[in-house]
């Protein structure tokens, strides 16, 4: 392990120069020391609140580094996360200036449970809404991508809904994959980008009923025909003849009908696999959405 220095301590107030005198608590990241104080540390996080009455109650000599409890932050962690972090612990930054900062304060808020900062964080996101795109609107064309990182990918922000329970935030992603999905699905040239998109979900964390939502969305546009119904090649049960109301996901070999409960192979789309597993578990919650959304659900 690299030997450990001092930061800039640039996430300081000004005027803060005899600040390590005052400090209890020195947290390391990346061969890096950061003094704090392990009140302001407990208030904003109930990790940190935890750590240090357990590193007090222990009072060994391995959780002290010269006089101060030694708090080991986890190898994501970067010295640009945590002086991010302590600058909004300190009240030298209050408020959030990109996508980006956002991505890396709720992850940071969500890993060390600070709930204020998850709540800054998403307020953000919703006011930066206008600039997500599920679909990138240069896809297939000779123009700069405006989606050139996960931060403002819808996908990536409805995962991060899920995972955390922000209600807004999922309803608003929802919307803008939605939007996209049922704008590109037509369009030949963005097609793959389209699917691309759909693939990542499962990797971004995006829960079954969320994703169940986006297929149940995509039936009701074929039911109103304005998809054509080729683009989803699904095949019925062969035992009771029920058709799926949308493709199947997820890698299992077979699954059980929703109608006759016998196991059915894998029903396969060419905008990826959806399983109708959620559709059965999910139905009264995808039902809700779509009616937020003016939309009639998909019949059996």
């Amino acid at each position: 392990m690299s030997s450990v220095q001092s930061s800039a301590k640039n996430y300081l107030p000004d005027g803060s120069d005899d600040f390590d005198d005052l400090c209890d608590v020195v947290l390391i990241a990346d061969g890096q020391k950061f003094p704090a104080h392990g009140a302001f540390l407990g208030l904003h996080s109930h990790y940190f609140r935890r750590t240090i009455k357990e590193l007090r109650k222990a009072k060994g000599a391995s959780g002290q580094a010269d006089g101060k409890l030694s708090i080991l932050l986890d190898d994501s962690t970067s010295v640009e996360d945590v002086e991010l972090m302590l600058a909004f612990v300190y009240g030298k930054r209050t408020a959030l200036e990109t996508a980006d900062e956002a991505s890396r304060l709720i992850l940071l808020a969500s890993k060390y449970d600070m709930p204020a900062f998850v709540r800054q964080a998403d307020r953000k996101i919703l006011e930066l809404s206008g600039s997500l795109c599920f679909v990138d609107p240069a896809a297939g064309a000779k123009k700069t991508p405006r989606k050139s990182s996960r931060c403002l990918d819808a996908g990536y922000w409805l995962g991060v809904a899920d995972t955390l329970g922000l209600d807004d935030l999922r309803l608003q992603c929802q919307y803008i994959i939605f939007r996209d999905m049922a704008t590109h699905i037509r369009a030949t040239h963005s097609r793959p980008e389209l699917e691309r998109a759909i693939a990542s979900l499962d990797g971004y964390g995006v829960s079954g009923s969320s994703m169940a939502a986006v297929a149940a969305v995509l039936m009701e546009l074929v039911a109103r025909k304005e998809i054509d119904s080729h683009y989803f090649d699904a095949r019925k049960c062969p035992s009771c003849g029920f058709k799926p109301v949308a493709p199947l996901v997820g890698g299992a070999e077979s699954v059980e009908c929703p109608s006759c409960a016998r196991p059915v192979s894998t029903w396969s789309s060419s905008l990826g696999t959806w399983d109708t597993r959620y559709l059965a578990e999910k139905r009264e919650e995808i039902c809700d959405g779509l009616k937020k959304f003016a939309l009639q659900a998909p019949s059996k």
